[in-house]
């Protein structure tokens, strides 16, 4: 088994208009018996988009600065955050989409101690 995350990216739509929303959701899954520490998702964002900010919840929502740190995630775990900005009045057509990086360290977890 090879030791990486499984990172997808899909966006909301493939063709957009000035003033509308453009959605992104990441969800990265730890698929392996190691736990994935260290974990930084990187993300430049199109310059297309106005105050584009990030959410892990779909409820609060934070500016986005292209880096987020995420906190450890266990063997056989995943996540989503969830990327939004607003298309640039006087824009239409097909979407750019570009791609997020993730960077991370794998460690093993700890075996069961004896009762």
């Amino acid at each position: 088994m090879a030791l990486e995350l499984d990172i997808t990216k899909t966006t909301s739509c493939n063709y957009g208009t000035g003033g509308g929303t453009l959605y992104y959701v990441i969800t990265i899954e730890n698929n392996t018996d190691y736990i994935a520490t260290q974990v930084v998702l990187t993300d430049n964002v199109s310059t297309n988009l106005n105050n584009p900010e990030f959410s892990l919840d779909g409820e609060t929502w934070i500016p986005w600065n292209n880096e987020l740190q995420i906190s450890d995630i266990n063997s056989n775990e995943s996540g989503d955050i969830i990327i939004r900005g607003q298309i640039k009045a006087g824009l239409s057509g097909t979407i750019i989409t570009n791609s997020a990086t993730v960077k991370y360290f794998f460690c093993p977890t700890r075996p069961e101690e004896e009762l």
